[in-house]
């Protein structure tokens, strides 16, 4: 096999050669005059020109990192043993477009897990369910009960539902623990 010295002296190039960054657009060398950038995009111009670079990857300049918009690890359920723990002792409540099955929790802070079985679907339908219910919580998660487990389960309606009618039937899910009626 030739080494990369032997590789460039022929002129062969890899894509370990070639520069990350190309912040001005390069005309096509096979187009000419006024023939040349008609209409699509060339090299990498715009917001990507206009990044800064950390240790640990690229962070847009114009992203922010909304603190009250995130979802912290310590607020999921995430080992096996916790979704087993509510799916065998909690209370259930079935709605059209899900099932919530909740058990009070060890910690004071709410902790939600967010599941899709097999039946729902292929795992791209499964990732879209979860997707919805992990938005619809973000968005309203000042209505979710204090030191509960809870998990929700995504239905098939889920998927055939519009995005408000969604939010409706999980809000609805939740309006159970504001009136007392945990049971």
């Amino acid at each position: 096999m030739p080494s990369r010295s032997e590789k460039q002296a022929k002129g062969a190039t890899s894509e370990k050669d070639l520069p990350a960054k190309q912040c001005q657009a390069q005309a096509h060398p096979r187009l000419q005059g006024s023939n040349a950038n008609q209409g699509g995009a060339s090299g990498f111009e715009g917001p990507a020109c206009e990044r800064e670079t950390t240790a640990r990857g690229v962070i847009s300049i114009g992203m922010e990192k909304r603190a009250d918009l995130s979802w912290p690890k310590k607020w999921r359920l995430r080992k096996s043993q916790d979704f087993r723990l509510v799916y065998n002792l909690g209370r259930r409540q079935v709605c059209r477009c899900i099932v919530l099955v909740w058990v009070p929790g060890v910690e004071r802070k709410t902790r939600v897990g967010l599941a899709a079985a097999r039946s729902l679907g292929t795992h791209v339908q499964r990732n879209r369910a979860r997707r919805r219910l992990r938005e619809i919580l973000r968005r309203h998660k000042e209505r979710l009960p204090g030191g509960l487990d809870m998990v929700f389960i995504a239905r098939p309606a889920l998927l055939e539902v519009s995005f408000e009618v969604a939010c409706r039937e999980v809000l609805g899910a939740l309006a159970h623990f504001s009136e007392g009626k945990m049971g």
